[in-house]
């Protein structure tokens, strides 16, 4: 099997939505209130997110560059949810 030309940006985006997603899982399993995400689980979601779009973009990937987009507004919103409070 062959890796994609641009396997690493690949990796760092699975890495870091992996990260994001087990740190949300544990926080809302510990409790069922709603907690504010710390600032490396954000991080984490805001570099997988922009790797895989640097990657859906390098592969001509339309599906995937639509997809991580949708990522990185479901990021903004949370971001600016949090700062509003």
């Amino acid at each position: 099997m062959v890796l994609p030309q641009f396997w690493w940006l690949l990796l760092i985006a699975t890495l870091g939505q992996l990260a994001y997603f087990v740190a949300f899982f544990i926080l809302r399993w510990r409790s069922k209130d709603v907690q504010e995400m710390p600032l490396a689980t954000q991080a984490s979601l805001w570099i997988g997110g922009l790797c895989g779009l640097g990657y859906g973009f390098m592969q001509s990937d339309f599906l995937f560059v639509v997809g991580q987009a949708c990522v990185l507004l479901i990021a903004i919103r949370m971001t600016r949810k949090n700062g509003a409070e």
